[in-house]
């Protein structure tokens, strides 16, 4: 049976009994983010020294709390 990407409709079975104080425990930490890419690309493979940048960290990280993001790795 094949089901069209436009019918995938996954449900989130995340769940957790969550803190409401409005505090972060622990700081996050993006490991894998994109801003930037290579400017030229062959068959999709990225090639030379020359970048594109997406996207600031400055446009992308939260600004209500710093506290709650401590590091992006690009």
């Amino acid at each position: 049976m094949r089901l069209d990407l436009s019918e995938f409709q996954p449900k989130s079975m995340f769940a957790c009994a969550g803190d409401k104080s409005g505090t972060v425990k622990y700081p996050v930490i993006d490991i894998h983010t994109h801003l930037s890419i290579r400017a030229k690309s062959v068959n999709g493979v990225g090639v030379g020294e020359k970048m594109e940048f997406l996207a600031t960290p400055e446009s992308v990280l939260p600004r209500d709390d710093p506290q709650e993001f401590k590091i992006m790795v690009n």
